[in-house]
């Protein structure tokens, strides 16, 4: 077996074998190869997967017909053979007086691939490679109800998912030092296909999320990732993957709230026409020059009060808060209020309001802007 059929230079006349999801032969051609029964298809795939290794008559006729007696075994055993001779060709199965085996040319057999690919030198491409190989579960859903043969089954099974997962963990691990980030992201989504709990892969996609400007994502992921694991297990993620959590938190931290919104109002300080912007608690945090000349109140009077106080008649406090939802609801609020500057004097003003969002969609308050009527 050698890592030439994983690059796709097959030998000549071998049967591939594809053990990893649904069972599947296919000829050099690449047309695929029906066996006429199951017990075939094992046999087939048993031997494929034990190149050169001679196996006794009677161990395969109790592998795979472990529930008959001797004689009818036997006679199983040799109908199988003709079958897997007749579907495959004469090579994939020689056969003496005691002994049956494949030989190592016969068949290119993905597991096999996998495996020598796992014992190389971890080479990024072979580690690739072992990626692409592992499909599905070898033989995934593959059951004859044969003790014996069932439990080598889940025997190989359990031993390449281990070599597939750490071959793909140590892919993860060069993949993030290489900023390959969305060829890690799905590297990690198929390890944790394996593992849903890996939290070095869990670990992984937070990081990649956070390096490509998506913390919010990160953050989200780590949230889900808490209430699942203490939902099956029982406990609480690990505290290297609770520190990546803080990591990306206090690093995708904006500047505080207040600061923010003044950036927005310090474009909206060009505008003609009078501005306030508020927090998402409705208070003011940015207040224009041209509001200030119309309505008499300085920016420091009016910072971390309610639009409300310039609202007639009666400054009625839950006004400011019943505009800000229709403007969330609608994606904007436009309407008719009458304005009390800091003198008394009284103005008819047409105000549209809409919400503010920060760079992660996140809602960090509204803007109003209003023309005389």
């Amino acid at each position: 077996m050698t890592r030439n059929a994983v690059l796709g230079r097959r030998s000549a006349g071998a049967l591939l074998v594809k053990t990893f999801g649904v069972l599947r032969f296919e000829d050099e051609s690449g047309r695929e190869l029906r066996a006429p029964t199951r017990k075939t298809a094992a046999l087939a795939a048993y031997l494929a997967m034990r190149p050169d290794k001679r196996v006794a008559r009677e161990a395969i006729a109790c592998l795979l017909w472990g529930d008959k007696k001797d004689t009818s075994a036997r006679h199983s055993l040799s109908q199988a053979i003709s079958d897997v001779r007749h579907t495959f060709g004469d090579g994939l199965v020689c056969v003496d007086s005691q002994f049956l085996w494949s030989p190592g040319d016969a068949a290119e057999v993905d597991a096999l691939q996998l495996a020598d690919l796992v014992r190389g030198h971890g080479a990024k491409e072979d580690l690739g490679a072992v990626e692409r190989l592992y499909d599905g579960e070898f033989l995934q859903g593959f059951d004859l109800c044969q003790e014996d043969f069932d439990c080598w089954v889940l025997a190989e099974r359990e031993r390449l998912r281990h070599l597939a997962h750490s071959a793909m963990g140590e892919l993860l691990a060069i993949r993030v030092r290489c900023a390959e980030f969305t060829a890690a992201l799905s590297t990690a989504r198929k390890i944790l296909s394996l593992e849903p709990f890996d939290e070095t892969a869990h670990r992984a996609i937070m990081r990649c999320y956070a390096q490509q400007g998506f913390p919010k994502r990160a953050i989200d992921h780590f949230k889900g990732l808490t209430v699942d694991i203490r939902r099956e297990l029982g406990v609480e993620p690990d505290l290297p993957t609770i520190e990546v959590y803080k990591e990306i938190v206090r690093g995708s931290a904006p500047p505080s709230q207040g600061r923010t919104l003044s950036e927005y109002a310090f474009v909206l300080e060009q505008l003609p026409y009078p501005v306030v912007v508020t927090d998402t608690g409705n208070r003011i945090v940015g207040w224009n020059r041209i509001a200030e000349q119309t309505l008499g109140y300085s920016k420091a009077e009016m910072f971390g009060r309610s639009p409300t106080v310039v609202y007639a008649p009666d400054h009625d406090s839950t006004l400011a808060d019943q505009i800000l939802r229709k403007a969330i609801v609608g994606g904007r609020w436009m309407g008719e209020v009458t304005l009390i500057a800091k003198d008394g004097s009284t103005c008819r003003q047409r105000r549209v309001v809409a919400p503010l969002f920060g760079p992660e969609g996140e809602m960090v308050g509204a803007f109003g802007h209003g023309f005389a009527v």
